[in-house]
This record gives C-alpha cells, structure tokens and sequence, in this order.
C-alpha cells in the first residue's frame, strides 16, 4: 500500500470531495487565465494586423502617380494588393480564432460556476455528479490522471 493509499483511506468521503474540487477549482482558474493571456495575444494580433493592412495600403498608394506610372510599379502596387489580400485573410482567421476562444472561456467559466453550485449545495455528496460524469463519458466512471 502506498502512502498516498494509507492517507486517502483516511480521510473520509467529505474531506476527498472538498480537496477534489479544490483541484478541480485551481485547475479551472488557471485554465481561464491561459485563455484570458491567450485573448489579449489574439487581440494584440489582430491590431498589428490592421496596421499592417493600413501601412500595405499607404504603400501600394504612394508607389508611383498615375502619370509616371511604369511596368515595373504596376507590378510593385499589385504584388502590395495582394499582400494586402493576404494580411486581410490573416486578420479574418485571426478574428475567427478569438471568437472560438471566446467561446472556449465562457464555456470554462460556466462549468466553473456550475461546479461551484454543486459543490455548495452538496451533489457531490449524493452522488449525482459521479453519475452525471460516467453518462457523458459512455457509462465508464472518469478517472483522473
């Protein structure tokens, strides 16, 4: 047996729920801060973007004017559109991936509420939770690594 063994076998069923669900919590909460880093990183991405389509713009403007027009800056404000265009779909997979993150931490922050609620008002006591967890994952009980 053990050491780890001999002391969960000591505390009682109460005591191992509560410092399940401390886990639980601390594992939630640093997941929200990732996701809250993650955010700020997209948005910072999504604002070089955008000043990188805006200098990209500038600069296929100010190439050459109309009239002293050649080949050579035709094809130098061309290649700079599409490097616009591409920046531009950069910026839409940026904007899509914070959305998703978005997502992600309201989800994270929902079921660390609904756990909070459970825990306060004693599911995990009877049982419910256990059962709620094996359903999901096809009737086998979930265990942690």
């Amino acid at each position: 047996m053990s050491a780890r063994d001999a002391s969960q076998r000591e505390m009682g069923p109460d005591e191992r729920a509560r410092e399940l669900y401390a886990s639980v919590e601390s594992q939630q909460s640093r997941l929200s801060r990732a996701l809250e880093q993650s955010g700020d990183l997209l948005s910072a991405s999504k604002d070089q973007a955008d000043r990188f389509v805006a200098v990209l713009e500038h600069a296929a403007a100010r190439v050459a004017p109309e009239w002293a027009k050649t080949g050579a800056s035709v094809r130098r404000e061309q290649a700079l559109q599409c490097q616009v265009e591409r920046v531009k779909e950069w910026r839409s997979g940026i904007v899509a991936a914070a959305r998703a993150l978005a997502a992600v931490a309201e989800e994270v922050a929902l079921a660390g509420q609904d756990l909070e609620t459970r825990y306060r008002t004693g599911s995990a006591q009877d049982g419910r939770l256990a059962g709620e967890a094996a359903d999901r994952h096809g009737g086998r009980g979930v265990v942690a690594g």
